[in-house]
């Protein structure tokens, strides 16, 4: 599913530069000190500061899809379970996070069965272009010191959601 209609194409503050997010990569640089409940079973968990991007069943363990929300494009993973929501972009050279773990060909005929991928233990992707590693509940590149947006992602009954 991808929530690309026009009212979710513009963020929730205003412009883009508004709200410090760069559509391009997904950095959220904003500092407005607000909190989110991010629990569904608190009572105070607002569902309407969130999107639905899928069901549970949707994203097989070990692996991400793709998805626009409000003009940024994120990835969620799933991570047996455990689901998290990062900018979709390698800041290294733009390759597609949510792609890690496909089959890809390299040159004419030529494939290869698995670049990059998603480790559930160290809860980590590799990019499928470079082998770049981010930190999925932080968004860093340990090597280079790059960050990439994170977003909340949570549950609630069986429905991913994520919160830009």
């Amino acid at each position: 599913m991808t929530s690309d209609s026009p009212s979710d194409v513009t963020c929730d503050h205003g412009s883009c530069a508004e709200a410090k997010i760069d559509p391009e990569d997904g950095i959220d640089t904003a500092t407005d000190g607000g909190t989110t409940v991010t629990d569904p079973d608190d009572e105070e968990f607002d569902r309407e500061a969130f999107t639905q991007v899928a069901t549970v069943d949707e994203i097989p363990v070990g692996e991400g899809e793709g998805y626009t929300v409000k003009g940024i494009e994120i990835a969620v993973f799933n991570l047996d379970g455990e689901f998290r929501a990062i900018s979709n972009r390698c800041a290294h050279q733009r390759a597609p996070l949510h792609k890690a773990g496909d089959r890809k060909i390299n040159a004419e005929d030529t494939w290869t069965e698995k670049r990059g991928g998603v480790n559930v233990e160290d809860c980590t992707v590799s990019c499928p272009w470079h082998l770049w590693e981010w930190d999925l509940e932080t968004g860093i590149h340990e090597a280079s010191g790059k960050r990439i947006g994170t977003f909340d992602c949570v549950v609630d009954d069986e429905d991913v959601l994520v919160r830009i």
